[in-house]
Formats: C-alpha cells, structure tokens, sequence
C-alpha cells in the first residue's frame, strides 16, 4: 500500500532512557554522526549542541553509515537506492526520483535534543512515484539491525505519520458508500 499524500513520514528511532553509560556513548556517537548536517565528519554533539571535529571518536560519516546500512534491506525496491550527497546524507534513487531519505540536520535545527535519531522520508508524488508501507518497513528493519550491531542492544523504532497543515480534514467513510466529506478547522 502507498503512504499519503496528505501525510509527512519520519523514520524514528530510539533507545531507553536507561541505558547504561557505555551503550548511550555509542548512542550518542552514531546519532553526532547521522544528524551532523555534514556528510563530512563534523559532528553535532548531542548534549551541548556545538559541531565538533571527532566528536567521541567518531571516524564515520553519513555515507559510511548508508553503506552499512544497505546490506540490511530486503526488498528488490529498496536496494537500488544510492547514498544522496547532500549535506544531510541520505538515499535517492535515480529510478525514482520521487522517493527519497534524508536524515535530520541538527545543524538547521539547532541541535534538537530529543535523543532521537530521525530519518525524513521524502515522498514527491508528481514524480509519478511513491513509497508504500512496506518499503518504509523493510528500511526501518534494516536501520535496527544496523543499530543493534553498532550499540550492542536493541532499539525503539517507528515509522511516524504527520498530517500536513491544512485548513480542512478530509474524513473517508469506512461504510459502504466510500464518501468523503471535510470539516474546516477553527483555531
């Protein structure tokens, strides 16, 4: 099934609050370097904000990540993506240039500190091409395992649906008849 149009994705991911210190340490390097807004290896740090040369060793960047990372996919649909050299890094396929991934820039967003890492999903249906639930799936598992190699345990992760700003909401029917109807929104 294709996502909708009328919805913004992320791909989420997360681990407890509780972890021990040698496991947040991996954490926090492996979430500098996927959210540094560098391809380079200029790393955002996660507790203070500032973008620091080998921050906590790191010697990766988003490409080296994106490599580790595709081995992990399954599907036919998402092994032709290639790494996307732009600041943010991430995944474009020169088949379908409607579907995209970008990982979040900390830099542009001022180092959020949510201790998250956040992959945006970039879906442009005027392309003629969308992604649908499972490709999403098959690139959310593949992240885990990749996380799960690089950390040691295991993480929390979803793929996150956001309705777009709008000034109405467009309900469908679940009965029979199929209609749609909208209702305006009042701030």
């Amino acid at each position: 099934m294709e996502i909708l149009d009328n919805y913004s994705y992320l791909l989420r991911f997360r681990i407890k609050k509780n972890v021990l210190s040698p496991y947040q340490k991996r954490w926090e390097k492996i979430k500098g370097v996927c959210e540094s807004g560098s391809n380079k290896r200029d790393v955002c740090c996660v507790s203070c904000g500032h973008v620091q040369k080998e921050y906590l060793g790191v010697t990766e960047n988003t490409e080296d990540i994106v490599k580790q990372w595709k081995p992990y996919f399954k599907l036919e649909t998402t092994k032709p993506f290639l790494y996307l050299d732009v600041d943010e890094g991430g995944l474009y396929n020169p088949n379908r240039p409607g579907c995209g991934l970008l990982f979040r820039n900390n830099k542009q967003f001022s180092c959020v500190n949510d201790g998250d890492i956040v992959i945006e999903i970039i879906n442009l249906p005027e392309y003629g091409e969308k992604w649908t639930h499972s490709e999403l799936d098959d690139l959310r598992n593949a992240f885990v395992q990749l996380l799960i190699i690089k950390i040691g345990i295991c993480v929390d992760s979803c793929i996150e649906m956001n309705l777009i700003n709008t000034d109405t909401c467009t309900f469908h029917d679940s009965s029979d008849s199929g209609e749609e109807f909208e209702l305006p929104i009042t701030l």
